[in-house]
């Protein structure tokens, strides 16, 4: 089915049916996308690489939030599987999205705004950042043992025993 295909069959459905469609296929060709390029990159792990998508499925942290940050999720499992790494884990592109909804709740303390910014610059890149005017989140987003300590911490705690190969 195209791109267009599912929008029409996604509209057809109805506002909150057919958005939901729409999200899935739109994750379903960013995998495919990014299962293709690895493949070709490392195509000793192809077998691996295509059985992955299995793991692929947005947990419930990534749904609704940007395609581009579930590219980064996807890339992050793609390479944790080239690379033999635990899949379960969650992936840096979950933590944003978990950051992202528990600053929403609750001003988050020093170490939590750290890690935020530090993820956000991460995902987003300087570059984009920049350009939407967020220029604070580039100077203050300082890796340190801390933030890698507390990122390795919230990703055993929200792992996904689950997403296994």
């Amino acid at each position: 089915m195209t791109s267009t295909a599912h929008a029409l069959l996604g509209n057809a459905l109805g506002n909150a049916l057919g958005n939901a469609f729409n999200s899935a296929f739109r994750h379903m060709e960013i995998a495919e996308d990014e299962i293709r390029t690895a493949a070709r990159t490392h195509p000793a792990q192809r077998t691996a690489i295509n059985d992955a998508f299995k793991i692929m499925c947005p947990s419930e942290g990534l749904r609704n939030k940007s395609d581009d940050l579930y590219r980064h999720h996807v890339r992050e499992l793609i390479a944790r599987v080239i690379t033999g790494q635990d899949t379960r884990l969650a992936t840096r592109a979950e933590l944003l999205a978990f950051y992202v909804e528990l600053s929403l709740k609750a001003p988050l303390n020093r170490a939590g705004q750290a890690v935020y910014e530090f993820l956000f610059v991460e995902m987003m890149g300087i570059d984009k950042v920049r350009e939407l005017g967020l220029d604070e989140y580039v100077s203050r987003a300082m890796y340190s043992d801390q933030v890698e300590e507390d990122v390795a911490t919230w990703q055993r705690k929200l792992s996904d025993p689950s997403r296994v190969m």
